[in-house]
């Protein structure tokens, strides 16, 4: 799959990255006993910065990795004794008060984050160049080039991310269901399951970012289906307000997710986020529209059903449909006022060696972006064939301008029916351009 910097298409080498600094120590002396010391500092071992005592810091919120991870920083470990990890894994909720702290003080070597770490300049400021580093080879070019700005790579990145509904094949087979291909069917489908006195969809809204996954699964095929410069380059369009949240596009986007709404579970915007793998493993519902990098906690949960699924189709047209969304799910920075840089990039070309990108890819679940790397889940690999299908787009909030407005608040209105789509859309470019002067 190729595409632009906005896109995601993967394509890989390999290689990996080496490095010492040798230092010495020898003086001249007059007397034969200082010449035979400096003859015995001479031959002696030259001594490497490689082998003072350093501590790594490390910080993360993917604490569903820890499995991966407690594996792959003990044998670093024991394969780097000079180095101790000192590994921070925190939800999502919390992590970005731990990584404004942490770079604040100073504390932190390597830091995970994603896409929009690096989209300003004064973020960018905050991470070292990791340009011409050989273990970037070994990653795809495009998901590169997504961490790449003015011909400086600032990010190695870890996988690819999506969005698709989870689907219980039982309840399917049972109402004589197959998966949609296009909006008509995909509706129709919500229809008789909901008839069926069945949940359609759960959700756990009360986290309130979750319910923009919705969007996310709805804008590629509409608006950049029927428009593919509708951002513009570099979202120049948005910036100067030729496109707007209130072009017909983006109204029915809002529209067909005040249509999605409709089917969730009568408690969607009060259950948390991290209970909806959980209870749809349990059989508490028909699909759940969520992340591929949920697919772990959904067979952690063991359920007792075979699991499906399939990417929305947010149209009619089948050809717009091919237009969905992905983007880079996690990337390693290394932050610039770090101590131990020598430390972090051996830390990278380790974990960017195949055999432990491979065993990451085992074990957490998460799409690769390493040629040549495959997915021992049976629902995973499907997924990543029909996403190497599709013409993969980023998430549009990761291509706004650093510094624009958003009221997510705005969607839960929709999904409780207190605002209708067209009034949503034109409060949205409202706060939009109210924003302007926040913009860098």
């Amino acid at each position: 799959m190729k595409m632009k910097r906005k896109k995601l298409a993967f394509l890989v080498l390999t290689a990996a990255i080496s490095s010492a600094v040798l230092s010495a120590c020898g003086s001249n002396s007059a007397n034969n006993e200082n010449q035979a010391n400096n003859a015995n500092n001479a031959a002696a071992p030259a001594t490497k910065d490689s082998d003072k005592q350093v501590e790594l810091r490390i910080i993360n919120w993917r604490v569903e990795d820890k499995a991966f991870f407690d594996q792959f920083n003990a044998k670093f470990e024991q394969d780097n004794p000079n180095i101790k990890i000192n590994y921070d894994a925190t939800p999502t909720k919390s992590y970005q008060q731990l990584k404004n702290s942490r770079i604040a003080a100073n504390e932190v070597d390597i830091v995970a984050g994603d896409y929009k770490t690096m989209n300003s300049a004064d973020q960018r400021e905050l991470w070292m160049d990791l340009t011409g580093q050989s273990f970037l080879n070994n990653f795809m070019e495009d998901a590169l080039q997504n961490l790449n700005y003015d011909g400086k790579q600032y990010g190695l990145p870890w996988n690819k991310v999506s969005l698709v509904a989870y689907y219980n094949k039982k309840i399917f087979s049972d109402l004589g269901l197959q998966e949609p291909k296009t909006w008509t069917e995909f509706t129709a489908l919500l229809d008789k399951i909901k008839t069926a006195g069945i949940d359609p969809i759960l959700v756990g809204g009360k986290d309130g970012w979750p319910i923009q996954q919705i969007i996310h699964t709805l804008e590629p095929s509409i608006v950049r289906g029927a428009k593919p410069d509708f951002y513009g380059k570099d979202n120049a369009n948005v910036m100067a307000l030729t496109s707007k949240f209130t072009d017909p596009e983006w109204v029915e986007v809002l529209t067909k997710f005040q249509t999605i709404s409709k089917y969730f579970q009568k408690n969607s915007l009060g259950m948390a986020y991290g209970q909806a793998p959980g209870l749809f493993a349990q059989g508490k519902a028909a699909m759940t529209i969520d992340g591929t990098f949920s697919l772990t906690q959904i067979n952690d949960a063991k359920p007792n059903f075979e699991v499906g699924a399939f990417i929305v189709p947010a149209t009619d047209d089948e050809a717009k449909n091919k237009i969905g969304y992905a983007k880079i799910g996690g990337v390693w920075f290394i932050a610039d006022k770090s101590p131990n840089k020598e430390a972090a990039l051996k830390y990278l070309e380790a974990f960017s060696q195949k055999e432990n990108y491979q065993l990451y890819v085992d074990t957490v679940n998460q799409f690769p972006v390493m040629e040549g790397i495959t997915m021992k889940d049976p629902l995973a690999q499907k997924l990543n064939d029909q996403l190497s299908t599709k013409n993969a787009v980023d998430q549009f909030t990761n291509i706004q301008n650093p510094g624009s407005t958003y009221q997510l608040d705005l969607l839960i209105k929709i999904a409780t029916g207190d605002i209708e789509p067209e009034d949503a859309a034109k409060q949205w470019q409202k706060d939009y351009e109210e924003s302007k002067p926040n913009w860098k």
